[in-house]
């Protein structure tokens, strides 16, 4: 009766590494060879055994030692990441119940389709890739999914800026979430979007040079054109919150962004809210609300009907138009 026995399953999924373990507000720290916490509040009150959940891992050997009446070694749990935290019932601190235990994790190793390596990876589009095609996901075969699209993203997302790589995404869901709000925040990590039609696609939020261009003799119809974001969603700066890695990976407010040549045309400071879930770094969370000013300022969405010469373009909403007489961007699925 001295000590609880505490299975917490973190992933359905192999993972790469499972590193800090904090009780309630403690970090245990560096445990010893043995799992034991050996410094601070909890030295020698508390013993974590880590499985990382690969396919060959044996059950927990100190389970079926100290608890052989309910575990086995059939309970392998293979798959799955979890660790077994044991707890010293005689810590006051335990007496009034269980503590809240959290992990810090380097998760799922990736699929990388420019290499054919399967590694661990922060690119934002490799974790959408697998994502859409996991059965945790979207469960899509990878035929489904156009494949230079990812591979043109995750270029991108690795190009070096001031912060490191352009893009990362660092950060955890639960499978009983909307599938789409997952993606779409997935997305937001590297300031673009994915999309469906004839394949699922994704875009990163970087520049891209022209692929297509459109004459007047590619016309079937009128051209509309709407300009920029209506009054009633017009905004100039951003604020929000991220996953803040100085903050113990708490949901902290990153420092808003402030388009100073957009309030002076607006007089006055207008809002919108832009929270980054997998973005841990507030530096990019400021890199991305400044492209989401911007491209709600600048964008143009272009009703252009063309004839099959454009049926390339469906679905890029990205894509740049050299035509004979402007340079078209941000052309809208419809076109």
């Amino acid at each position: 009766d001295q000590y609880r026995h505490i299975v917490i399953v973190h992933a359905c999924h192999e993972v790469a590494e499972i590193s800090t373990i904090w009780v309630g507000d403690e970090n245990l720290g560096t445990l010893d060879a043995n799992g034991n916490c050996t410094t601070g509040k909890y030295a020698n009150q508390v013993r974590v055994k880590k499985h990382l959940g690969t396919s060959d891992d044996p059950a927990d050997a100190s389970l079926i030692s100290e608890c052989p009446d309910y575990w086995t070694a059939d309970h392998l749990l293979r798959g799955f990441a979890y660790t077994v935290v044991r707890i010293d019932l005689n810590q006051q601190d335990f007496q009034s119940g269980l503590p809240q235990i959290n992990a810090l994790i380097k998760g799922k190793k990736l699929y990388d389709l420019r290499t054919g390596v399967t590694a661990w990876s922060e690119n934002p589009a490799l974790c959408i890739y697998d994502y859409l095609t996991q059965d945790y996901g979207r469960g899509q075969p990878a035929a489904n999914l156009v494949a230079q699209s990812f591979i043109d993203a995750a270029n991108a997302c690795d190009e070096s800026i001031n912060v490191g790589k352009r893009y990362t995404c660092n950060g955890s869901f639960k499978t009983d979430q909307d599938p789409k709000n997952v993606l779409d925040s997935l997305s937001d990590s590297m300031c673009g979007f994915t999309t469906q039609s004839g394949g699922w696609n994704i875009h990163a939020g970087v520049y891209s040079e022209p692929v297509m261009s459109l004459t007047e003799d590619d016309l079937v119809g009128g051209i509309s054109i709407a300009t920029g974001a209506s009054i009633a969603d017009l905004f100039n700066s951003v604020n929000g919150q991220f996953i803040n890695p100085d903050k113990g990976y708490v949901v902290t407010d990153y420092t808003p962004y402030r388009n100073s040549t957009f309030i002076a045309s607006d007089g006055e400071e207008l809002y919108t809210d832009f929270t980054l879930h997998f973005t841990n770094s507030n530096q990019r969370c400021q890199n991305i609300a400044r492209i989401v000013v911007e491209r709600a300022r600048q964008g143009l969405v272009i009703d252009m009907p063309c004839n099959l010469k454009a049926w390339p373009l469906q679905d890029r909403k990205s894509t740049r138009l050299n035509s004979s007489h402007t340079d078209i961007s941000r052309m809208p699925s419809s076109a």
